[in-house]
Formats: structure tokens, sequence, C-alpha cells
């Protein structure tokens, strides 16, 4: 199974272990179903539901574990920066983890946050609050904080999204280059109006 440091075992069923099996069959390409999850975590379909109610929260505690696993790696990343520079981790990061999780990070992109499960909610404020702590530091105006950190969240999630669906692919400049300078434009004017 996929999600860091977990070992599946079949004796005794649990949420954790359906997460990891259904992040695995979603790592896949596969369709999350009750039906095949029985069968890779060796029980009958209809126990998966005395765990979830239904396969969208199972979906949902994917795309939970997904924002706390990148939340995690982006603490230890940022450990020691500051400033631009975290600016530019933060990025780097998020766009790097969710290419490496295509398809988890597919998962996330299909979820209703208006009417969401408020767990979702917080993991994703969760990171939020990364960006936001950063850019408090660089930012006085919260109204500009709040358009800037909109700017940088648009800049990642289209990153991610044309790389996922190959509109990146340039023999001219490669997929990091781009990115590399839409948040060096992003910086320097950042870095301008600090100066």
């Amino acid at each position: 199974m996929i999600i860091e440091g977990v070992t599946l075992t079949a004796k005794t069923l649990s949420k954790e272990k359906i997460i990891i099996a259904a992040s695995d069959l979603l790592a896949q390409d596969q369709t999350v179903t009750a039906t095949k999850l029985g069968k890779i975590l060796q029980t009958r379909p209809q126990a998966i539901y005395n765990y979830f109610s239904d396969i969208n929260a199972i979906k949902i505690a994917v795309a939970i574990k997904f924002f706390q696993n990148l939340a995690i790696r982006l603490e230890a990343d940022l450990r020691e920066e500051s400033g631009l520079a975290a600016i530019r981790i933060f990025a780097n990061t998020v766009v790097h983890y969710s290419l490496d999780n295509r398809q988890l990070w597919k998962l996330t992109m299909t979820l209703d946050l208006k009417n969401g499960d408020q767990a979702l909610i917080i993991s994703l404020d969760q990171l939020s609050d990364i960006l936001w702590k950063i850019l408090s530091s660089l930012i006085a105006s919260e109204f500009e904080r709040l358009g800037v950190s909109r700017l940088i969240r648009d800049l990642i999630i289209g990153e991610i999204t044309q790389s996922n669906n190959g509109y990146l692919d340039n023999k001219k400049m490669s997929q990091h280059d781009s990115f590399d300078l839409a948040m060096k434009i992003v910086l320097s004017h950042l870095d301008e109006q600090n100066n």
C-alpha cells in the first residue's frame, strides 16, 4: 500500500486500513468501490460500511489524509525558513507533492468544499494557515495578504492541473522552469513592495 509508513494487514479492519486501500486504488487510477476495497482488505464489502457511510465519505477521508500529509511535509520543509524563500519553498513543495500523488490530487479537486465535510475544510485550512503565517511577516494589509495568497494558490493549482493534463509539455521551457519564472515574478513584486 502507498501511504507512508503503514503496512496493511487483513486481520482487523479499521478506518485507517480502508483509507490506505482506497488511496492505493486511486493511485492506480481505479474507481473506489466497496467490492474492490473488500477484496483488497480480505473482508466482505458490507463491512466497509461499518466504518464509512458511503464511498464519498471514504474519498473525503482520503483527501483529508492527503492534506494532512502535505501539511506535515510543509512544516518539515519550512522549519528554518521565512520570508520570500519560505513562499518559494511552500509553492514548490505543494506542486511537487501533488504531482507525486497525482490521482489523490485529482480527487481533492472533485470534492465540494461549500457543502463539504468539516474535517476536510479544517485540513485544507491548515495548508492555508501555513501560507498565511508566511505572508503575515511580509504583508501588513490583510486585504492584500488575502489577494497574494489567492494568487499563489492559483499559480499552484494551475501548475498542477496543467501539468497533469499535459499542457506544459514544451521543449522550449520545462514545466519546472515555467513555474519558477511565475514565482520569480510574484516574489520580485513582493520584494519591491517591502523595500
